[in-house]
């Protein structure tokens, strides 16, 4: 595959296929191992790696509501969405700081808001959290997940009214 220097060229976002599913499990852990290897035992990392198995990303694609953000033909950012909430969310750290975090969700908010939908929720883990604050998501609590063997402290966050921008 192709690896441009992200800034040379428009960023695309379009729905998640089956067929990006491997390469969308190698975003996520690169993701995680770039932002949350410092903040989490191993066990944790070790959760996320069986959680986003080729095979399992598959399946989420496979259910609706994964867009994908694109820069030339490499994969740079993917969100995950089921009504409520926001179930994933992440960047390669190759294209991190750029403003397509933004991008992406942004524009799941404006496809939530299309279907006629005024509340989205997620669960952030605190090195996320300030990003979602930034676009009005109000922090409620916190909860602990259970993921793949390991118990996840997280921030539960809502955004409600959705304001585009």
């Amino acid at each position: 595959m192709k690896h441009s220097h992200p800034s040379e060229s428009t960023p695309t976002i379009r729905p998640a296929q089956v067929a990006d599913a491997p390469e969308i499990s190698t975003l996520i852990l690169a993701s995680v191992d770039y932002f949350h290897t410092e903040h989490y035992p191993a066990e944790a990392i070790d959760s996320w790696r069986k959680g986003y198995a080729p095979h399992l990303v598959e399946q989420q694609v496979q259910k609706g509501g994964s867009w994908v953000l694109a820069v030339s033909d490499e994969l740079a950012g993917i969100i995950q969405f089921e009504v409520p909430e926001i179930k994933g969310f992440y960047i390669h750290p190759r294209f991190s700081g750029q403003g397509f975090g933004s991008l992406l969700l942004q524009h799941m908010l404006t496809q939530v808001v299309a279907q006629g939908h005024s509340r989205v929720e997620l669960t952030s883990n605190p090195q996320a959290a300030p990003f979602y604050l930034k676009y009005g998501f109000q922090h409620v609590g916190q909860e602990v997940v259970p993921w793949e063997g390991y118990d996840f402290l997280e921030y539960r966050m809502v955004l409600e009214p959705i304001v585009l921008n």
